[in-house]
């Protein structure tokens, strides 16, 4: 079975820098977008993950000049000491907090062979123009600028190992934007290193669960599980009504029918709310959801023993 991950030497901001590093993921942001949020930010990583912003209007983020005004970019940042290669290969603990609210994680390189053994999994395709994108990114930049979010089962050792690692001292901890706090941990001892890489390769699979969207910006992961949220209420209760209505003479389709209806009406006001509703929606309206979906089903387990 092949390694699941491994430590690397990162080329990682300075604790100076980093409140003047941070950006938003390359592909939540226009071009225009990006060249306000990093007007009169030269360390801004916008200027390496949206390059095209350095150029004269017009140009495409997909030509050849826009990839090499991003390895322009990345040059000069390491020129200027704005970013640091570490001196051993390392894993590190990201932390964000919003509104209290924290988000961890490990940041490692995963195996090309774990994936194609199916222990990174995908959730979805992907297009290739994107694909196109990313390749020629990493190959005129020598470096992987777009991390991807992963998940994993609750496992109590790397709870653990993680929670260790956050009680030494930061490299650095900045507010970003939004309030949003940036906290990042190296883990360089040998022993800790191979503790944490024999906790992963225990683990039966990874699972890709989106881009750096999720892990950088909250904010914006929320609204789209809320609008996805939102469509499947919609669907759930569309599909629960024409269910009741295909039952059979005698049994209780009237509960189901009203579960149906409750649960269209509550996408439907979610999707009519959107984006405002990804603030509070998620857990409210799935509980309301799966308390009405469960008294629905109850009739119906009662119905089909009587009928017994």
């Amino acid at each position: 079975m092949s390694v699941l991950v491994r430590p690397f030497a990162a080329l990682r901001p300075t604790a100076e820098h980093a409140a003047a590093v941070i950006a938003p993921p390359y592909d939540v942001v226009s071009t225009d977008e990006a060249s306000a949020l990093a007007a009169g930010r030269p360390a801004s990583f916008l200027h390496i993950s949206r390059p095209e912003i350095d150029l004269p209007p017009g140009n495409s983020p997909y030509s050849d000049e826009a990839y090499a005004q991003g390895a322009r970019s990345l040059a000069r940042l390491v020129a200027e000491r704005v970013l640091v290669r570490d001196d051993a290969p390392s894993f590190y603990i990201y932390r964000m907090v919003m509104n209290g609210r924290p988000q961890t994680g490990v940041a490692f390189v995963g195996s090309v062979r774990a994936y194609e053994e199916n222990r990174i999994r995908r959730h979805e395709l992907t297009r290739p123009d994107k694909e196109n994108d990313r390749v020629r990114n990493i190959a005129t930049l020598n470096a992987q600028t777009g991390p991807v979010l992963l998940a994993y089962r609750a496992n109590p050792s790397l709870h653990e190992l993680v929670a260790a690692a956050a009680k030494s001292k930061p490299l650095f901890s900045v507010l970003g934007p939004n309030d949003v706090e940036h906290t990042v941990w190296r883990v360089a001892a040998p022993s800790a290193v191979a503790a944490l890489q024999k906790a992963f390769d225990a683990l039966g699979a990874l699972y890709i669960v989106a881009g750096i969207v999720t892990f950088q910006n909250p904010l914006l992961a929320a609204a789209l599980l809320t609008l996805m949220l939102g469509v499947a209420l919609v669907v759930s209760g569309i599909m629960r009504i024409v269910l009741a209505f295909s039952m059979k003479e005698g049994m209780p389709w009237i509960w189901v029918v009203l579960s149906g209806v409750i649960t269209l009406l509550l996408g439907a006001l979610i999707l009519a709310r959107w984006p405002v509703s990804s603030i509070y929606i998620l857990g409210l309206f799935l509980g309301i959801d799966l308390v009405f979906a469960g008294i629905g089903w109850i009739f119906v387990g009662l119905g089909l023993k009587s009928r017994a």
